[in-house]
């Protein structure tokens, strides 16, 4: 299991150059939507990732930021949100997406916001 910081920031290719500059990063991959903002991306420093996305109008409570895990099977991502899903608010629901066969972006009764997917 991998744990990544992702970030939504209203400015994310500017966020991108700056956390680079500072963390002497590497931009791993980046996607756009066709707005052409920063859909995903991530820069890695010390053998760490970031993932930084343009924000959007989601609300997110107390927060700019959610919790990725990547999880080698599909099972695990289901597993885990079925345990997590109680009292949630659902952004993207549990299936598939353009980067996982199986993946889910939700808010847990915390205010913590999580993406579960499966590589």
């Amino acid at each position: 299991m991998e744990f990544m910081i992702q970030l939504y920031v209203s400015n994310a290719e500017e966020a991108i150059a700056l956390y680079k500059e500072a963390f002497d990063a590497e931009l791993k991959c980046i996607d756009y939507t066709r707005e052409r903002t920063v859909l995903h991306s991530e820069i890695e420093a010390y053998g760490q990732k970031i993932a930084i996305a343009t924000a959007e109008d989601i609300p997110i409570t107390g927060t700019v930021f959610q919790i990725d895990v990547k999880m080698k099977k599909e099972e695990d991502v289901r597993r885990a949100y079925e345990i997590l899903k109680e009292g949630s608010v659902v952004n993207v629901p549990l299936g598939p997406c353009f980067f996982s066969p199986c993946m889910v972006d939700f808010v847990d009764k915390f205010k913590v916001r999580w993406c579960l997917f499966a590589i």
